[in-house]
C-alpha cells in the first residue's frame, strides 16, 4: 500500500480569514473622520496607503484618501467635499477583485442593521441600503458579478447637520 507524501506543517498554506464587508464600511467611516486608527484598520484588511504619506490630500474643498492591496488586487478610495454653505458630501468606493455572494450581503445587513434589499439576477448580486438610526444618513450600495465587486458608501451632511455636530462638539457633555 502506498502512502502519499505530505507537506511538512511549516510549508502548508493556511488560508487567510476573509474580512467582513462591515470592516470595509468601518474603514470608510474612519477615513472620512480622519480617525487615528485608520492606517491600522487598513493594514488589518491587507491595504496600504496609496499616497505613501499616510495622510489625506486636500485640493481646494475636496479631501482624497486611498488604500490599495499589494499587488493591486483591490482598493478603498474616499472623496469628501465641503461646500460653501458648510454642507458636506462624502463617498467611499471599495473595489474588490472577487464576487460577493448573497450570504455576505445578508451578514452585512445584520452586522450594520441596514434597511434595504438584496437583489440577485442570475450570477449578479446587488444590494442597496440605508443605515438605520444614523444621522446624517449613510447609504450603501453593492454590485457584484463576473469576479468583481464594488461597495459604495455615501453620506451627505446638510448645513443643519454640520451646525448640530459643531454645537455637540462644543458642549461640555461631549468632552
Amino acid at each position: 500500500m502506498t502512502s502519499q507524501a505530505q507537506k511538512p506543517p511549516s510549508l502548508t498554506a493556511v488560508p487567510a480569514p476573509s474580512a467582513k464587508l462591515a470592516d470595509y464600511v468601518s474603514l470608510c467611516l474612519a477615513m472620512w473622520n480622519d480617525d487615528s486608527d485608520t492606517a491600522s484598520r487598513a493594514s488589518a484588511l491587507g491595504l496600504q496607503d496609496m499616497a505613501g504619506i499616510g495622510a489625506a490630500i486636500t485640493i481646494g474643498k475636496t479631501t482624497l484618501r486611498g488604500f490599495r492591496s499589494n499587488p493591486n488586487r483591490g482598493s478603498v478610495f474616499t472623496m469628501s467635499t465641503r461646500f460653501s454653505d458648510s454642507s458636506k458630501t462624502s463617498t467611499c468606493d471599495v473595489a474588490m477583485p472577487r464576487t460577493i455572494v448573497r450570504a455576505e450581503l445578508e451578514t452585512l445587513e445584520k452586522d450594520l442593521d441596514l434597511d434595504g434589499q438584496i437583489v440577485t439576477l442570475g450570477p449578479a448580486a446587488m444590494g442597496q441600503w440605508k443605515m438605520r438610526a444614523r444621522q446624517p444618513a449613510i447609504f450603501l450600495k453593492v454590485a457584484s458579478g463576473n469576479g468583481n465587486s464594488l461597495l459604495s458608501v455615501q453620506q451627505s451632511e446638510s448645513t443643519l447637520d454640520a451646525a448640530r455636530a459643531k454645537a455637540h462638539a462644543a458642549s461640555p457633555k461631549s468632552r
